[in-house]
């Protein structure tokens, strides 16, 4: 079982259990077989030892036994300790498949923004972006104590605006690529650690690639939809200020009311992000399109979205910590090579393209280091409402113990 799959229905074919024989009324542990109709009672028993009686402290009640634990984490509904652990567990486990993966998305990553700032040291010394220095010319006169800015207008302004986004626009549709595919190997990596299953490189490749489209679409329809929220509430929030103002509300509202408004977007922002949060997970795992996705998150979400929210903030602060921690080991040495390279000898575009190869290098590997946990943890947080709200845990117990 390489994957959680939907919710398994019950087998109607299936036999009902036999029944086991039920003890008498009042029998203990031990007893035998109640007396015939016929048979005559004996003398009264004395308590002594191995008369069945319970020792003195109820020892007759077992603790039950631990639930099993094939992979990183038990099989039994999951605290904020189990996913954190959970996550580093599942790095530490499979630190051989993901390295191998990884160093491919570092790879890629690096050499796009590599490749591309060459390009943009090209295309500065062509004259490509002269547009933005005569677009954002300003000139400031002062009359009478007043200070007045005025921009001149360029038509080389538009030329340059567009081949800035010739250059950024490629990249940033690369890094989102490569996000998701660091997504999609996260999860599935998380599916084989819960049960404690082998895996290879091949093997994640290939589910990924089976995956990916649909968890591009189902990322692009969450960013689209808490987005398009988040502008609607700007936009009543904005309506609701011009109404104030026209009807002559006091200067205090308007010094309290951005603030006030800043925070009701994030916290509607936020619900969503919670709410559609295991749509990733679902789509990877469960095999469902974007839409049937966000569905399936909403219905595992419902009714516990405080927790969900909880370990998720709790594992953001953590990781960002862990982020910052690397980066500041890591950005300095590189930007000092960088400079290095930069100031050897004349500028060019290969010594650009080193410059920033080496700094690309410093970004990128703490985000990459942190965002597969992060992943990861969401992944057992998905796990954790299956166990809770589901029983998906007997299941899994069930097989792991077949």
């Amino acid at each position: 079982m390489t994957a959680f799959g939907p919710p398994s229905t019950p087998d109607e074919n299936r036999p009902a259990p036999t029944a086991e024989p039920t003890a008498a009324p009042g029998a203990r542990p031990g007893d035998g077989p109640p007396p015939g109709p016929g048979a005559a009672a004996g003398p009264a028993a004395i308590p002594g030892p191995g008369t069945g009686y319970p020792p003195a402290g109820g020892g007759w009640y077992y603790a039950p036994p631990p639930p099993p634990k094939p992979g990183v984490v038990p099989l039994r509904p999951l605290g904020f300790g189990d996913v954190l652990t959970g996550a580093f567990d599942t790095v530490k486990r499979y630190r051989t498949v993901l390295s191998g993966y990884l160093a491919r998305i570092v790879g890629l990553g690096v050499l796009t923004l590599a490749l591309l700032t060459a390009v943009g040291t090209v295309m500065a010394r062509r004259g490509a972006f002269d547009g933005f220095a005569a677009g954002f010319w300003f000139s400031a006169t002062v009359d009478g104590g007043a200070f007045s800015a005025t921009a001149a207008d360029s038509p080389a302004f538009g030329t340059s605006f567009l081949a800035l986004a010739a250059l950024v626009l490629p990249a940033a549709l690369v890094m989102v690529l490569l996000a998701t595919a660091l997504q999609a190997a996260a999860i599935v990596v998380t599916s084989y650690a819960v049960l404690g299953l082998p895996l290879t490189v091949e093997e994640l490749r290939g589910r990924v690639r089976e995956r990916f489209g649909a968890l591009f679409l189902t990322r692009l329809l969450t960013a689209l939809l808490v987005g398009g929220a988040t502008a609607v509430c700007w936009l009543l929030l904005g309506l609701v200020g011009l109404g104030l103002l026209g009807a002559g509300a006091p200067r205090s509202f308007f010094i309290v009311a951005p603030p006030l408004s800043l925070l009701a977007v994030v916290a509607v922002g936020c619900y969503l992000v919670i709410r559609w949060g295991f749509g990733p997970t679902a789509c990877v795992l469960e095999g469902k399109p974007p839409v049937a996705a966000l569905r399936r998150s909403s219905e595992l979400v419902r009714g516990s979205w405080w927790r969900a929210f909880g370990y998720s903030a709790l594992v953001s602060i953590i990781l960002s910590t862990l982020d910052q921690m690397i980066q500041m080991v890591l950005i300095i040495p590189a930007l000092v090579v960088a400079f290095a390279i930069w100031s050897s000898g004349d500028p060019s575009a290969t010594r650009m393209f080193l410059a920033v190869t080496v700094v690309g290098v410093a970004m990128l590997l703490p985000p990459v280091a942190t965002l597969p946990i992060s992943h990861m943890a969401t992944t057992l947080l998905y796990t954790d409402h299956r166990f809770r709200g589901e029983g998906l845990h007997e299941q899994l117990a069930a097989d792991a113990r077949g």
